[in-house]
C-alpha cells in the first residue's frame, strides 16, 4: 500500500512461509524512483539489464515461496529469481500490486520481452512464476482466491499463448543474435582447435566438442581413471567419470549426473583415438585426476556453473567471437543432421537410410537428447552457411508503459 510519504506499506509474516496473509508486521520502505525509459529500454553499456538496479521491498509472496510452501527448492528458487525480476521490470511493485494491475503487467512485461530481445522461453517462465504466486501463496487464503481469479485467467491465456508461439518449430530452429554474431561452421571450429596449442585446456574443450557429440556443461567435475573403476569406487564417486587405460582397451566417457538422467539412463561415449591424444597430451602437461579444473588448484574440479564461465570465456577468447557451450551443441547437430540428411537418400535405399538413421540416434544418445530434442537443435542455414534469420518474438509492438503503482490505501 502505497503511503501519503510515498513510502510502501508491506506486511510481512512473523512467521516466514505462513499460508495466510495480512497478519505481522508492517514494514516501510521506499518506492524506487525509476523511470519507464529505464525498465523498458535495451541493456545498458556494461551488457546488464536496464532494470538491473532497481532495489526492491521485502514481500510477503516471495518470502513464502522462499519457505518452500510444498515446491521442490529447485523449483521455488526458480520462481523467487523470476518473481524478482518481474518485479524490477514493473518498478518495484510487489507481487500482489502486479496481479491487481494484471493488464498493466502483462504490457509491461511485453515490451521488456520485445526491446531487451529476450527469449520467448524467458517470457513463458516469468507467466510461470506469476502462477505459481497465485497457486502456492496467494490463492491459499480463501478471501484471496475471488479478488485474484480474472487475474490467473488472464495469466493463463497469456501463458498459453506465450508457449504455442515458442513450440512452434519455425521458432525452435531460430538463433538469436548473439548466436549469430558467434557462429562457425564445425570444420572452422576445428581449425581453431589444432591451431591452439597441444596440451592445453582450451585445445582439449573444443576436443570434447568436435571429436565427440558435445555435452552440456557435463564435463565440470570428470574423475579420470586409468583402469574401469570397481562397483565399490562408483559407489564413493557418484559422479561423471572418464576411462583412459593404460592397455589397449576401449577408452570412453561415462555421464552419470546430467540434465536427462531420468529418462535416459547413464550414458557411455566411446573416445576416438584422435581425442584419447588430446587428454594424454593435457595430462603429460598437467598430471591431475580430475578432467578440468581450477588453474591455481590441480585437486580442486569446476563445479557446474564455474565450469560453464570459464568454458564460455575461453571460446570466446579462442574464436573471437561469442561462441558458448549451448551454441558447440547447435553447431555440432546442425553439421550432423546436414551430413545424414535423410531427405536427400533416395527412398528404396533401405541401408542408407538405416545406416543414418541409426548414427543421427547415436548422436542424440551422445548429446543426452530425446531424437526429437536433437532435431530441434539444427538451424536452417541461408546460402552464406549462416543461421537464417527467423523472427521470435510475435508480439505486436506497446507503447511504453508507466510502472505499476500499488494500490492506495482506502
Amino acid at each position: 500500500m502505497l503511503q501519503p510519504d510515498g513510502c510502501l506499506l508491506i506486511t510481512v509474516g512473523d512467521k516466514a512461509g505462513t499460508r495466510t496473509h495480512g497478519q505481522g508486521r508492517l514494514v516501510r520502505a521506499p518506492m524506487p524512483d525509476v523511470t519507464p525509459s529505464v525498465l523498458v529500454g535495451r541493456k545498458t553499456s556494461t551488457g546488464q539489464k536496464p532494470w538491473a538496479n532497481v532495489v526492491l521491498a521485502p514481500c510477503p509472496v516471495t518470502e513464502a515461496l522462499q519457505a518452500g510452501c510444498g515446491l521442490k527448492a529447485k523449483s521455488a528458487r526458480t520462481y523467487v529469481k523470476n518473481l524478482k525480476t518481474l518485479r524490477q521490470i514493473c518498478g518495484g511493485a510487489g507481487v500482489q500490486d502486479l496481479l491487481r494491475n494484471i493488464d498493466s503487467t502483462l504490457k509491461t512485461v511485453e515490451a521488456a520481452v520485445v526491446r531487451c530481445k529476450l527469449s520467448m522461453w524467458t517470457h513463458t517462465a516469468y507467466y510461470s512464476a506469476l502462477l505459481a504466486a497465485i497457486r502456492h501463496t496467494i490463492a491459499c487464503a480463501t478471501k484471496a482466491k475471488p479478488a485474484f481469479q480474472a487475474a490467473r485467467d488472464k495469466l493463463q491465456a497469456a501463458h498459453r499463448k506465450v508457449h504455442l508461439l515458442a513450440s512452434q518449430p519455425a521458432l525452435q530452429y531460430a538463433a538469436t543474435n548473439r548466436m549469430r554474431d558467434g557462429w562457425m561452421s564445425l570444420a572452422d571450429l576445428c581449425s581453431v582447435r589444432d591451431s591452439l596449442p597441444s596440451g592445453s585446456r582450451e585445445r582439449l574443450l573444443l576436443a570434447f566438442a568436435t571429436h565427440i557429440p558435445p555435452s552440456r556443461n557435463d564435463l565440470a567435475c570428470v574423475k579420470i581413471y586409468n583402469h574401469t573403476p570397481t562397483e565399490e569406487e562408483l559407489v564413493q564417486f557418484k559422479g561423471n567419470y572418464l576411462v583412459l587405460p593404460a592397455t589397449d582397451q576401449q577408452a570412453y566417457i561415462c555421464y552419470r549426473c546430467f540434465k536427462t538422467m531420468r529418462s535416459l539412463g547413464e550414458v557411455k561415449v566411446a573416445l576416438p583415438r584422435c581425442l584419447v591424444a588430446e587428454c594424454q597430451d593435457s595430462l603429460k602437461m598437467e598430471p591431475r585426476q580430475w578432467l578440468f579444473t581450477h588453474h591455481a588448484n590441480l585437486n580442486k574440479p569446476y563445479c557446474n556453473s564455474a565450469f560453464s564461465r570459464w568454458a564460455n570465456s575461453a571460446l570466446e577468447k579462442v574464436c573471437q567471437r561469442p561462441v558458448t557451450c549451448t551454441l558447440l551443441r547447435h553447431i555440432y547437430s546442425t553439421a550432423a543432421q546436414e551430413t545424414y540428411d535423410l531427405s536427400k537418400v533416395d527412398c528404396h535405399d533401405e541401408t542408407t537410410i538405416a545406416l543414418y538413421k541409426s548414427k543421427l540416434l547415436s548422436i542424440s544418445r551422445a548429446m543426452m537428447h530425446s531424437t526429437s530434442t536433437f532435431l530441434r537443435y539444427k538451424f536452417r542455414l541461408d546460402e552464406k552457411g549462416q543461421p537464417a534469420q527467423i523472427s521470435i518474438h510475435v508480439v505486436h509492438p506497446v507503447p511504453r508503459c508507466t510502472p505499476i503503482v500499488p494500490a492506495a490505501v482506502g
